[in-house]
């Protein structure tokens, strides 16, 4: 199956936990991960946008121009005045760009912006060394988390504009008017003039002003931040996963999504659901066999019930190690509770003492625009 977009027969399908397609349309349902609380569906690249709807504004009063040689330090706050849900939000990292200087990472000594609430920064620009319109970006690395430890991070970009003088005596007050531009569109900055707001050769804010944000994909890969920057790959969430090598029974047969749990599910336990005996099936059972095909029970017995799970985050594939043996990946140990980024050719294995009866390789299947349509998870062991 293919995410094609939704409708509203997908979100009333949704509705049910065990769905993982739309029974009508048959697209496939991606839930956001804290979807018990947004009850929303996302796009295979996109941030929830209940969870994740970040606002920046300059402060009222704010010096937002001068002459040439002059320095300006702008209060801005960043604003989490989500009224959908109430979750915090997390400013990871800023960075500024101004013209003429090399990128400079800004210090903070907060990082949560909790539910209604808005945290304030200051950014310095300057000294100027022509006039005209000179534009400051910046660029917000901004996460929002689930209940269960998982981290989805995007970057965003804001650009200032600021009015250069060549006299100083001169001053115009540029206002932002963003009247009509909201977050999702990424509005445009239009700027007028107005000379009634001068003090003293500078000039100053009256209100708040919203500086529109938008995400940046080229940004979010080059640093790392989303997808595989050595390779320029990116993991959709709407990637299907084929298993070769596995005995039958014990995984899928035909190709599979991420499901309704958002995850795919590895351990001892039976693909098989059973209200009193196995009321959380695995989506691969893991178990050991010997060389003429029977259960290897004593080798089975030393991988847990639910083992780890495969799910994407950050357009990544990655490994949650669910079980207190840890996991082994590459020949190294996972611990309990980690969350690790899985590469193409990897070799996962339950742990060190099963090793070599139970081991699997990842195989990426390239689509296009370095989009991964398939990851094949091969059984070697």
């Amino acid at each position: 199956m293919e995410w094609t977009g939704y409708s509203e027969c997908c979100r009333k399908a949704a509705l049910n936990p065990a769905a993982s397609f739309c029974t009508t349309c048959r697209n496939p349902l991606l839930r956001c991960m804290n979807f018990s609380d947004c009850m929303q569906l996302v796009e295979p690249t996109k941030p929830c946008p209940v969870c994740l709807k970040p606002e920046l504004v300059i402060e009222a009063g704010a010096t937002v121009s001068g002459g040439i040689g002059a320095r300006l330090s702008l209060p801005l706050k960043l604003r989490n005045f989500n009224r959908q849900i109430a979750r915090p939000i997390y400013l990871k990292k800023l960075v500024k760009n101004e013209s003429g200087q090399a990128p400079q990472k800004v210090d903070l000594n907060w990082e949560i912006v909790e539910p209604g609430s808005e945290r304030t920064f200051y950014v310095d620009a300057g000294p100027f060394d022509a006039d005209g319109v000179t534009r400051v970006e910046l660029l917000l690395t901004i996460a929002m988390r689930a209940k269960e430890g998982y981290e989805e991070v995007y970057v965003f970009s804001g650009s200032l504009l600021l009015t250069i003088n060549r006299d100083s005596n001169q001053q115009v007050i540029q206002n932002i008017d963003l009247s009509g531009a909201h977050f999702e569109t990424g509005g445009l900055v239009h700027t007028k003039l107005d000379a009634n707001q001068t003090t003293g050769g500078a000039t100053h804010t009256a209100d708040r002003q919203v500086v529109a944000l938008e995400r940046v994909e080229v940004a979010e890969l080059a640093e790392g931040v989303r997808g595989y920057r050595a390779d320029g790959q990116r993991v959709p969430r709407s990637v299907s996963f084929r298993f070769v090598g596995f005995p039958e029974g014990d995984a899928p047969g035909w190709e599979v999504m991420l499901g309704a749990r958002g995850a795919l599910c590895f351990g001892r336990s039976s693909r098989e659901a059973h209200p009193e005996t196995n009321p959380a099936p695995m989506d691969v059972s893991l178990r050991a066999y010997a060389r003429g095909g029977e259960l290897d029970r004593d080798t089975s017995t030393r991988v847990s019930r639910h083992h780890f799970d495969l799910l994407v985050l950050n357009e990544r594939l990655v490994l949650h190690a669910r079980s207190g043996k840890g996991v082994l990946l590459n020949g190294k140990e996972v611990p309990s509770g980690a969350v690790v980024p899985i590469a193409d050719g990897d070799v996962i294995a339950p742990s060190q003492d099963v090793a070599n009866a139970i081991q699997m390789r990842t195989r990426f299947r390239a689509g296009q625009f370095g989009r991964i349509s398939q990851i094949e998870l091969i059984r070697e062991t």
